[in-house]
């Protein structure tokens, strides 16, 4: 194995950078999208519980009006 396929790669478009080759604003630029990623990630799970408690309650709440006449019906 040579030593380019040991090194991590940051792979841009269509081209691949030797992160260790980087200049160290590039270097940090690079760690800083690694946290926005994984901020993102974050995130996205986050949204996915409170989409998902919110149609556990929508469905909780429309068991529980099962046989409750609404005021108008639509």
């Amino acid at each position: 194995m040579t030593d380019s396929a040991q090194q991590p790669l940051l792979t841009l478009g269509d081209k691949q950078y030797a992160i260790d080759s980087l200049n160290d604003q590039a270097k940090e630029l690079v760690q800083g999208l690694q946290v926005a990623e994984a901020q993102l990630r974050m995130t996205q799970d986050q949204l996915n519980v409170m989409m998902f408690a919110r149609q556990s309650m929508l469905d909780q709440l429309t068991t529980a009006l099962e046989g409750v006449e609404p005021v108008k019906a639509s």
